[in-house]
């Protein structure tokens, strides 16, 4: 991959955007949800600079009191999640966490789920998130000339159709053209946008991912993929494995952007298994924790 230069945080200025996508996998026949949450909780407010400025969970189905502690809320004070159907178990499982103002909202439901992902109210959600331009600037200050001293930039944070069946390859295909119409009508030509989720498809390893059930699934989920990516005119990041290897080009946890000056990179958080009650080790969730940082214009 083509190495991109990106800039710190100054004291004049903010140069930079930090996202973290995660799904936290707390699910109810996960190991020991309570436990975890709070483990990851802890895990995400010891992160290293740059710490993230906004924070994409997916499958935060349960356990909110415990990963949205109070420190959470105090470090990310603003936030929007994708909520239930009438007739669904379980939320879309989306949550957007921002330290900074997130000044409109909007989300839809995708149109079909086939599977276990029918029980989930899986869809999209949009928070257009207004980022200082300094690092001294409040929420009161630059009102008079908010173009100049503010950013804004549209997250938004999915939760696509997963598995191997034809109805369901049907549904996520279904989920690409959704995509592309809501985005197109939600952000303008010249709008900063970020595209944070796990999509269960992406760019295929040689020989095909394990996420994959042959190179024929590969390959037919990468025309999606780049379906989608295209049609919203959306860019890749440089992607950073983590010391330990963890990371890969071929992730279904994936970031895009459109609209950011040239740069941008994905890192990846090793994290540790932690101890049951029962005294076996588990671990914090079943996929990685990765972390973008990006160039502001």
């Amino acid at each position: 991959n083509e190495q991109h230069e990106t800039h710190d945080t100054t004291e004049s200025g903010r140069h930079t955007l930090n996202v973290l996508l995660w799904n936290v996998w707390l699910l109810p026949w996960t190991p020991n949800p309570p436990l975890r949450a709070e483990a990851m909780s802890k895990f995400i407010l010891s992160l290293p600079e740059p710490q993230p400025d906004v924070i994409v969970f997916n499958e935060a189905f349960s356990q909110h009191d415990i990963l949205f502690s109070k420190e959470m809320k105090e470090k990310y004070p603003h936030h929007v999640r994708l909520g239930r159907l009438w007739y669904t178990v379980f939320s879309g499982g989306v949550w957007i966490y921002s330290k900074f103002p997130i000044v409109y909202t909007n989300f839809f439901h995708y149109s079909g789920r086939r599977g276990v992902d029918w029980f989930a109210a899986k869809g999209m959600v949009l928070a257009r998130i207004r980022v200082p331009k300094s690092v001294n600037n409040g929420e009161e200050e630059g009102k008079e000339n908010e173009e100049e001293s503010f950013h804004t930039v549209d997250v938004y944070g999915t939760h696509m159709q997963g598995g191997f069946e034809p109805s369901m390859a049907a549904a996520r295909n279904t989920h690409v053209t959704e995509i592309i119409e809501f985005m197109g009508k939600e952000s303008k030509d010249n709008a900063l946008i970020l595209f944070a989720g796990d999509i269960n498809m992406g760019p295929p390893s040689e020989p095909h991912s394990w996420h994959y059930k042959d190179q024929s699934d590969a390959d037919a989920r990468t025309g999606e993929y780049l379906r989608m990516r295209e049609g919203v005119g959306m860019q890749e990041l440089e992607i950073v494995p983590s010391p330990r290897g963890v990371g890969s080009f071929n992730d279904i946890n994936r970031f895009l952007m459109r609209g950011f000056p040239t740069g941008g990179r994905v890192l990846y958080h090793d994290f540790d298994e932690i101890k049951d009650t029962d005294g076996k080790m588990i671990p914090l969730s079943d996929t990685a924790c990765l972390q973008c940082t990006i160039n502001l214009p």
